[in-house]
């Protein structure tokens, strides 16, 4: 398998997920801030023009970050990254789901690129304060299932490595986070297969 990934974006849960898995895969970095999706080779493999991409060993492509993490975990059942029973399952995927769609698109995104919401500067701060007021929302909703716990679920899942993305960031951007979850970003960033993605994105 391989990853095409870009550094320090939401490309990195999945990258965390396959190093969780153990098996041998590869990975390809572009910079999405210097055009490297809107390549014509990369818009040929992803129309969409996004990150990530996973190409499996037959060659076929699977794109969407949701997508990805449940195809992963599915894939690989003994690895125990989408939680069992069935009703866990859906909850795990309810967080992926709107974290990766909902958070990152009207959170992250007014904070890092408010200009994609407004042209206009003199709007951008009120931009940022929306985008920081959506994140907040988001972590005060998975916080309880946090208190006094070590994950989300009874173990590491698909749902611990997207929140991981949105701690990460978080914390860069020095925005206030639930003790509890401030502890899940504290747990994680001494995970092995955490610290090793982060190593491997420069980002260590």
């Amino acid at each position: 398998m391989r990853l095409i990934y870009s550094t320090a974006a939401c490309s990195i849960s999945p990258h965390i997920v396959l190093e969780e898995i153990g098996l041998p895969f590869e990975t390809q970095r572009v910079s999405t801030k210097e055009g490297g999706t809107r390549t014509a080779d990369y818009l040929r493999l992803n129309p969409k023009g996004k990150v990530p991409v996973l190409i499996l060993d037959d060659g076929r492509v699977i794109t969407e970050n949701p997508v990805i993490l449940q195809f992963l975990a599915r894939a690989h059942p003994d690895s125990g990254l989408l939680p069992e029973p069935l009703s866990e399952a859906f909850e795990a995927l309810q967080v992926c789901e709107y974290f990766c769609n909902t958070v990152h698109s009207f959170g992250l995104t007014r904070l890092f690129n408010p200009r994609a919401f407004c042209v206009h500067e003199e709007h951008h701060a009120e931009i940022r304060a929306e985008g920081a007021h959506v994140v907040a929302k988001a972590f005060a909703l998975v916080a309880p299932r946090l208190e006094g716990a070590s994950f989300l679920f009874d173990r590491f899942s698909i749902a611990d490595a997207v929140l991981f993305f949105f701690e990460y960031h978080a914390r860069r951007l020095q925005l206030a986070m639930p003790p509890a979850v401030d502890l899940h970003l504290d747990r994680l960033l001494e995970r092995p297969s955490i610290r090793a993605v982060l190593a491997r994105e420069g980002l260590a």
